[in-house]
C-alpha cells in the first residue's frame, strides 16, 4: 500500500547521512565519490567512471544478483533466460559521469547521469539504452522511455540523464533496508546502478552490526 511504502521514503537530513557515509567509505577505498554542494547549498554526490560497454553483454556475466533482481517483478521466460547468452560485442568505453541527488517531490535518492565518448561526444538517450545490459533491456522494454529519461538537473540545471525515481521506494521496500540505515543510499545504488554501468564494491556494506545499531539508534532519537 501507499502508506506502508512512504515509510521507506527519506528525509533530506537522513539523505545527508547516507552520502557522508558513502563518500567517507569511498575515500577508504579509492573508489571516486565525492561531495558536491549546489549554488542553494543542496549536498549531492558526484562520480566519474570509465565503463566498458562491450562487458554488458559478455556471457561470463550470468544472471542479475538479488539486488538487481528487485528492480522489476521476475517476468522472464526460460526462454528469455537463455538469450542472456550471447557473444561480446566490440569494445567501447564510455565515461560516466554519475550524480546522486536528493528529490524532495519523492523523497528519495535519485540517479542523474551523462555518458560520453573518449572524443566527448554526449551519447544519445538511444545510445545509453543500448548501453543497457541485455537482462535488464528484457526486463525494461516495456517502460524503458519512463524509467530512462532525460531531465533538466535539479541542481544544475542542465540536461541530464535520469532513472526515474517512482519506483524507489517499492524497491527499498523489497531490500528491506530501513530509511534510517547509513547503508540506504547504497543499497539502492547497488540495485540501480548496474543499469547504466555503475557497480557499488561490497566494502560498503561490511559494517559491524553494532556500528550499524548505534547509527539507527542515532537516528531514531534525532527530533528534527
Amino acid at each position: 500500500t501507499r502508506r506502508r511504502v512512504a515509510t521507506m521514503e527519506i528525509s533530506y537530513k537522513q539523505f545527508r547521512t547516507c552520502l557522508d557515509f558513502l563518500v567517507a567509505n569511498s575515500d577508504e577505498h579509492g573508489d571516486g565519490w565525492q561531495a558536491m554542494s549546489s549554488a542553494r547549498s543542496e549536498v549531492y554526490a558526484v562520480k566519474e567512471s570509465m565503463v566498458n560497454v562491450a562487458s554488458f553483454c559478455h556471457p561470463s556475466r550470468g544472471h542479475p544478483s538479488p539486488d538487481e533482481e528487485g528492480l522489476l517483478d521476475d517476468t522472464m521466460s526460460d526462454e528469455d533466460d537463455s538469450s542472456l547468452n550471447v557473444a561480446a560485442a566490440p569494445t567501447k568505453t564510455v565515461r560516466y559521469i554519475y550524480h546522486v541527488v536528493y528529490s524532495s517531490s519523492y523523497r528519495v535518492p535519485v540517479l542523474y547521469f551523462n555518458a560520453y565518448t573518449l572524443d566527448g561526444k554526449l551519447l544519445s538517450l538511444e545510445e545509453v539504452w543500448a548501453a543497457v545490459p541485455e537482462h535488464f533491456q528484457l526486463r525494461l522494454k516495456e517502460e524503458r522511455w519512463t524509467f530512462l529519461t532525460q531531465q533538466e538537473h535539479p541542481l544544475l540545471g542542465r540536461p541530464f540523464f535520469q532513472l526515474h525515481p517512482c519506483k524507489t521506494a517499492s524497491l527499498m521496500e523489497s531490500l528491506q533496508c530501513a530509511p534510517s540505515s547509513r547503508h540506504y543510499v547504497c543499497s539502492w545504488l547497488s540495485a540501480v546502478g548496474s543499469v547504466v554501468g555503475l557497480s557499488m564494491s561490497a566494502a560498503y556494506f561490511l559494517l559491524s552490526e553494532q556500528q550499524e545499531h548505534d547509527s539507527t539508534a542515532s537516528n531514531s532519537h534525532d527530533p528534527t
